[in-house]
């Protein structure tokens, strides 16, 4: 237990408060508040405004940014031209969002001089970037073009550098922190599937195969090559079976040779908006897949629909009749198309006992949009506080890597291993997302490949493997 004071502004204290929990968190120390006099008797860590010194070797001192506290007392975007980079650990150039000192890395931080990477942290964990951002995609959404990892070119976990550069100042100090274990293991490994439909064989497939990819060409491709798809499509929907439950087994499968533990993120529709999918939970098939699901020892999340992640009462709804029909309490969520509303989802999930969530993503760009690999709690911007609910960053989806980024197979493959590699090295999390139709040769060509090539990779470095709830369960033992 690592005594902490903070000694900032009433509003910023929350933001304070949950970026040092979840640094701690990441070094695998909990933290206690006590007061200044406490901290120079017993010993601890210092944040705040006080720039007077305290026991060398007891206290490690940390002067908050002013800038950082008037930023957060607004809505306006980091004026990223002020950002300076120190030494990281991992990371050669590690920037820093507000600073406090005029020193250019850590091996000075005996004095008083070690950057505010609690503030900075606060920035990404928070997702504090998505409500200032003024360019909204198509959807609503948060683009990664307006991201500050974007326009500084960040292409590691840059919340963890900053715990493992604060970790390096604790020990300094004499204060042990530690690297997660996850059982022995190195990492975890969440698999999930986002679950949008469960059966092809629909109006609205031939609609989409005939209007939109045949005549409309959303997909921009050749006069051939659309002919080609709508031909295998009709003999596709001619031939008995339906090619989306058979994926869908082909995914269950492969989870129970791998023995591997998937996270099933379901619909449960009550208005239907046109881009959810069609109501499937009194198909036969859904309750063969639950079935086989249990089996494999995977869970059962929630999928809310379009337009559930707003005002309006859907979200409440559509749980509970999930809730409903599979018998099981739900603890993990994320929202279809990635779309809720960013000040209040996680009040949201709070109020309604959701334990972890894996939405905070962006639909076009692989990568931690809370430059984070670990899992953190989310703070909840609308009440200005923290929440117990736990964020499992998603690092990567296949319709992100292959229609998004307009990679290869081969390409997004490497790309996959590659987050492997950068995931073990600061212990964190992978949390992959495979959609319903991984195996259709029609509409995903190719994608079993990679889905299949990139696991194996992740399981041949021996993960710790768990579905959502139990990763959360372990992480959140110290």
């Amino acid at each position: 237990m690592i005594r902490v004071c903070i000694e900032v502004p009433p509003q910023f204290y929350p933001k304070a408060e949950y970026a040092l929990r979840n640094l701690l968190t990441i070094l695998r120390r909990k933290m206690v508040v006590v007061t200044a006099d406490e901290l120079v008797t017993e010993g601890g860590l210092y944040y705040g405004l006080n720039t007077g010194s305290y026991p060398t070797g007891k206290v490690v001192h940390i002067t908050a940014s002013s800038d950082a506290i008037g930023f957060f007392a607004e809505s306006k975007q980091i004026a990223i031209t002020r950002i300076k980079n120190v030494k990281g650990v991992h990371a050669e150039v590690v920037p820093i969002l507000f600073n406090n000192y005029s020193g250019a890395g850590i091996q000075e931080s005996g004095e008083d001089i070690f950057p505010d990477v609690i503030a900075s942290a606060f920035y990404f964990l928070s997702d504090w970037q998505s409500g200032t951002a003024s360019e909204p995609d198509s959807h609503g959404r948060f683009t990664y073009a307006e991201s500050v990892q974007n326009k500084l070119g960040i292409d590691f976990p840059i919340v963890n550098e900053y715990a493992l550069l604060l970790g390096k100042r604790l020990e300094l100090a004499g204060i042990r922190t530690e690297n997660m274990s996850w059982k022995g293991a190195e990492f975890a490994l969440g698999l999930t599937h986002d679950i949008d439909r469960i059966r092809k064989k629909t109006k609205g497939t031939w609609a989409r195969e005939s209007v939109d990819f045949l005549l409309l060409n959303k997909n921009r491709k050749s006069i051939p090559e659309r002919l080609d798809r709508w031909q295998a499509s009709v003999l596709d929907l001619l031939t008995p079976g339906d090619t989306y439950q058979d994926s869908i087994i082909k995914l269950l499968d492969f989870s129970e040779r791998a023995g591997i533990k998937p996270t099933f993120f379901i619909q449960s529709n009550i208005h239907k908006h046109p881009n959810d999918a069609a109501k499937y939970l009194g198909l036969p098939f859904f309750d063969k897949m639950i079935g086989k699901l249990t089996k494999a020892g995977g869970e059962i999340g929630f999928h809310p629909g379009y337009m559930a992640g707003y005002p309006g009462g859907l979200f409440e709804e559509e749980l509970k009749q999930l809730e409903q029909k599979t018998g099981a309490g739900i603890r993990s969520v994320r929202f279809h198309y990635l779309r809720f509303d960013a000040e209040r989802f996680a009040g949201v999930l709070s109020e309604h006992s959701l334990e972890n969530d894996s939405s905070l993503a962006w639909a076009e760009q692989a990568g931690t949009r809370t430059g984070c690999v670990s899992p953190h709690t989310l703070f909840d911007r609308n009440k200005n506080r923290g929440t117990s609910v736990l964020e499992l960053p998603m690092t990567a989806m296949d319709v992100q890597l292959l229609n998004y980024m307009n990679l290869k197979i081969s390409e997004s493959v490497d790309l996959l291993r590659k987050q492997v590699d950068l995931v073990e090295r600061y212990n964190g999390v992978v949390v992959w997302n495979f959609h319903h139709h991984t195996y259709d040769t029609i509409e995903a060509p190719g994608w079993h490949r990679l889905f299949e090539q990139s696991l194996n990779y992740a399981i041949e470095r021996k993960p710790y493997n768990e579905t959502f709830k139990g990763i959360s369960e372990v992480w959140s033992a110290i």
